[in-house]
């Protein structure tokens, strides 16, 4: 004989589609509903949080926001990140999220966390889980991203009481370990890169290795910005003030470098400065004009795919292994070598913490000269 089906503890109900819900009579004796939910624990879960807020008198401050117009479980996860985005400020530089950081977290929502764009009082735990299993194994490194932010999210919403609690519960999902970096070019294939690329990216692959600066740092490099010292009559220096990051493939936002200590003087090497000095006979003349861009007067940046495209192709002529944020590397690598402290290595890259520095002090392939200085 099959046993009866437990009894729904009062205030939950199953409904046709299987799923339960939450109806509740407020302290003010009219009735509400608490949202539809997955599973009966969830729903017990949702349940003793409305009624803990009645007993603790702070039911109607909540329920007075969500009136408001505050998100609620019932608003979707998009909604959610909106929030998010629209609130949040950048950790280093206390500003509104920059428009490239903006669109990472849209993209993430719009890719990764497409299934789950929906109201996040239907989101479980064993859903996320299922889906972590399957695309971390196909993207694991945007897989990371992605759980993190579904986590920030979720997290949020538990904080605000929108759902009972956030489903994300899988340990060791937001972290992320990258693959050791590989060793860095032979020399003599990053001088072909310089020596036979044309102009205008033969000024543009010195700066990047000799000066180390970021992509959106030398994408909005102005004539002004590059300095002359009479002591040093063989070299140039960066006056690096500001970065731009792609809204779109041809329009930028302007903004300050990536970190607190992105304002720095770059200085160049002889051949570096040589190469920038030759360059800049055929720019404008203007200190506002861009030192790189699309057009003749330096007034439109270059575009992101243009930069994307040519990096391509260099690594395919010149047998380049590095990306163009991987010069970066090869730049302050060289610069650690040359007996660079810490100190100096973080004031050059625009560091603001020790472990960003630390990656440039790193093998480069120079155990056979160093073994040899030993004897």
């Amino acid at each position: 004989m099959a046993s009866a089906p437990a009894k729904l503890p009062a205030g939950i109900r199953q409904v046709s589609s299987g799923k339960f819900q939450i109806r509740y009579t407020g302290p003010d004796g009219q009735r509400y509903s608490g949202g539809t939910f997955q599973t009966k624990t969830d729903a017990r879960r949702a349940l003793s949080i409305i009624q803990a807020s009645i007993s603790d008198r702070s039911w109607r401050t909540k329920k007075a926001r969500l009136e408001d117009g505050e998100l609620s479980g019932k608003s979707t996860l998009s909604e959610w990140s909106e929030e998010w985005i629209s609130t949040r400020t950048s950790k280093k530089s206390g500003q509104p999220l920059a428009a490239g950081t903006q669109r990472f977290y849209r993209n993430i929502v719009n890719a990764g966390l497409k299934s789950f764009d929906r109201p996040i009082q239907t989101i479980t735990s064993s859903q996320i889980r299922r889906w972590w299993s399957a695309y971390r194994l196909e993207y694991p490194r945007a897989a990371n991203s992605a759980y993190k932010y579904l986590n920030a999210l979720l997290g949020l919403a538990a904080r605000r009481n929108a759902i009972p609690e956030n489903p994300c519960d899988i340990d060791g999902a937001g972290t992320w370990v990258p693959k050791p970096k590989g060793r860095l070019s032979p020399r003599a294939s990053i001088d072909r890169l310089i020596d036979e690329s044309p102009n205008p990216w033969k000024a543009f692959f010195a700066v990047a290795i000799y000066g180390g600066l970021r992509r959106g740092e030398i994408a909005e490099l102005r004539i002004g910005d590059v300095v002359r010292d009479e002591t040093f009559p063989d070299r140039i220096a960066i006056d690096v003030q500001r970065s731009v990051t792609w809204a779109t493939n041809s329009e930028v936002e302007i903004g300050v470098p990536k970190s607190r200590a992105g304002n720095r003087l770059v200085w160049l090497g002889s051949k570096a400065s040589n190469i920038l000095t030759d360059y800049l006979m055929t720019r404008p003349r203007g200190p506002e004009a861009l030192v790189f861009s699309r057009d003749d007067k330096g007034d439109s940046h270059l575009r992101e795919s243009t930069i994307r495209n040519q990096m391509r192709l260099a690594q395919k002529q010149f047998g380049v292994t590095e990306s163009l944020h991987r010069l970066r590397d090869y730049s302050l690598t060289l610069y650690a070598q040359q007996g660079a402290t810490l100190q100096e290595i973080m004031a050059r890259g625009g560091h603001s913490n020790i472990q960003a520095a630390m990656a440039y002090q790193r093998d480069a392939g120079r155990d056979a000269d160093l073994a040899a200085g030993m004897d």
